[in-house]
């Protein structure tokens, strides 16, 4: 897929079955000047028309193959709580030193 942000996967604040947090995939979307601005990726991915089609095959069912050191917290929904609000920020990259010598 072309022109995908870039994506990165944090702590949830939610804890599955075995007290485990949860995973939360994070759009991280340039701007003019560099800007970043921060999405849920599943936000993100459903906002664009370009990539809903794909979204049914993405989607992780139970089950699946558990692997050795993994913990099993991954194909979990972004948090709606506010504890989360964090993720959709925008943030500037700091401005450069004037005058700075190399």
């Amino acid at each position: 897929m072309q022109n995908l942000p870039e994506f990165e996967l944090r702590d949830g604040t939610e804890k599955d079955a075995q007290g485990v947090l949860k995973k939360i995939a994070v759009a991280k979307i340039k701007g003019a000047d560099n800007v970043v601005t921060e999405k849920p990726g599943k936000e993100y991915m459903e906002g664009h028309a370009d990539y809903r089609p794909f979204l049914p095959s993405l989607q992780i069912t139970g089950g699946g193959t558990k692997v050795l050191g993994s913990t099993g917290g991954g194909g979990t929904q972004p948090s709606t709580d506010p504890a989360q609000a964090h993720i959709n920020k925008t943030y500037a990259p700091p401005p450069k030193a004037s005058g700075a010598q190399a």
